[in-house]
């Protein structure tokens, strides 16, 4: 499914063994904590405090931070675009796994102080929710998300925000309270929830 331009280019992040299974490992303080496993049947994505980490680039020159709940999702996004590739600009992508967190997002501020963030989360709505979180712990703040009869209800510092679904998202909620994170979402087509399902169904790259 990944051309060899695009394993070659993360190599150093991605352990293949003689089977084909691509293996990421989250770290925390140095240390492995978890690890997301691809293979033909199986994909494993953990729940962790870690960060699957790869970089092109010195660190402090790094200005484009890419954030993921998925390595597989980031190897996705890089087969769909892989301009990237032959850009050679600094850059970096980040995995959180399933579940992003403040601790995680913070750690990422201060390796890579002056990124902006592409956040390539899921177009459903726990991943619409996830743009709005990330944005807002990389600008040290927090809101509450909560959910009902299709409708978003959001706390943030002391006002309350509604948004229907449909129209929910990183954008709409920076217009309702009056923000602007500077950052953007990238999502795949219409019809599709992920870059993955996107390569999965179509198995094409595309600029």
């Amino acid at each position: 499914m990944f051309s060899t331009d695009v394993l070659s280019f993360l190599s150093n992040s991605i352990a293949v063994d003689t089977n084909g299974t691509l293996e990421f490992l989250y770290e925390w303080d140095g240390q492995a904590v978890a690890r997301e496993v691809y293979k033909l049947s199986v994909h494993a994505v953990p729940q962790t405090s870690g960060i699957w980490l790869f970089t092109a680039g010195f660190t402090f020159a790094i200005n484009e931070l890419y954030i993921f709940s998925s390595a597989i999702e980031a190897l996705s996004f890089l087969q769909c675009h892989n301009y990237l590739i032959a850009d050679n600009k600094p850059l970096a992508f980040a995995s959180t796994g399933l579940t992003p967190n403040s601790s995680q997002i913070s750690h990422l501020h201060r390796l890579f102080p002056l990124a902006r963030l592409k956040l390539i989360f899921g177009r459903d709505l726990p991943g619409r929710v996830a743009d709005c979180r990330v944005a807002l712990w990389w600008k040290d703040q927090e809101a509450y998300f909560s959910y009902c009869r299709n409708n978003v209800y959001i706390q943030f510092q002391q006002a309350n925000y509604l948004i229907p679904e449909a129209r929910f998202s990183l954008n709409s909620f920076e217009k309702k309270a009056g923000l602007r994170f500077g950052h953007r979402t990238l999502k795949p087509p219409d019809k599709y929830e992920s870059y993955h399902q996107l390569l999965t169904n179509n198995n094409l790259s595309y600029e």
